[in-house]
């Protein structure tokens, strides 16, 4: 998620040389090619971008926040989730104060997935609460998004439970707005599927992947606009392959005879 800057005409020098530092610096740390001296210069560099961070902006200013957070989010594509947890954590002071409360939601979401990746999964659902809470009191957010976000990062936790109960609540939302057999349901249905299949609940898998086949199906005229076009054969594939997974061979088998006699 990216962070708001303010626009760049209101930058003054030292402010645009901070940013263009810090878009400068970051290089994958872990590319085996490269040489041990130029990951002690890439280090050396990053420290001694947050000392003049922190000595320059007193740890306060709106544009340190930023460079914290994206310095965090460059140490968390390198695997390094102790860093950008630290950092992060750096911006939370600052923005719990400000009013507006889209970056403190950035915040929340950012340390809940870094948690997630490392199994803490009582920071993960600590970051997660106060995401969720945050999220309908910060203006031009989609719940349903933020909730998505989380949804992902207690699977990655393995907070089975949480995750399935997100995908809940996300379903019942799109059912609410767009309806319960409308294009949009059917990516529910398959994640559905997919989070009970993650967290070893076969059963409720195959029921889910047999909804989506079932709406897929019933759709699959639908829609002339490409993001609305409708892959019956896809979803066809996938309840294959949960009915593979779980190992139902013979009610597996004779379902699949009843859905190609469907006329597939």
């Amino acid at each position: 998620m990216a962070r708001i800057f303010p626009a760049i005409k209101t930058l003054n020098f030292k402010e645009i040389l901070y940013l263009c530092i810090l878009k400068s610096i970051h290089v994958p740390m872990h590319r085996k090619h490269l040489l041990n001296i130029n990951i002690f210069l890439q280090s050396l560099c990053r420290y001694v971008l947050l000392f003049i961070s922190a000595f320059w902006f007193f740890c306060q200013d709106c544009y340190a926040q930023s460079a914290f957070y994206s310095l965090g989010e460059s140490y968390a594509k390198d695997g390094n989730y102790t860093e950008a947890i630290q950092l992060t954590k750096l911006c939370l002071s600052s923005d719990e104060t400000n009013p507006d409360k889209l970056n403190l939601l950035f915040d929340y979401c950012a340390l809940c997935n870094y948690f997630a990746n490392i199994e803490e999964k009582d920071s993960c659902n600590y970051y997660a609460d106060k995401a969720v809470s945050l999220s309908g009191r910060v203006d031009g957010i989609d719940d349903d998004a933020i909730l998505s976000n989380v949804s992902h990062s207690f699977l990655k936790a393995r907070l089975y439970s949480k995750a399935i109960d997100a995908r809940i609540k996300i379903r019942d939302s799109y059912a609410s707005k767009y309806g319960v057999e409308s294009v949009q349901m059917i990516n529910q249905l398959r994640l559905l599927a997919d989070f009970y299949m993650q967290s070893g609940d076969k059963p409720n898998a195959l029921k889910f992947a047999k909804q989506e086949e079932e709406l897929s199906y019933k759709l699959r005229d639908v829609g002339t606009d490409f993001d609305q076009r409708i892959s019956y054969a896809e979803s066809f594939q996938y309840l294959r392959y949960i009915i593979q997974e779980c190992e139902y061979v013979s009610t597996g088998v004779s379902y699949l005879i009843n859905v190609l006699n469907k006329g597939q």
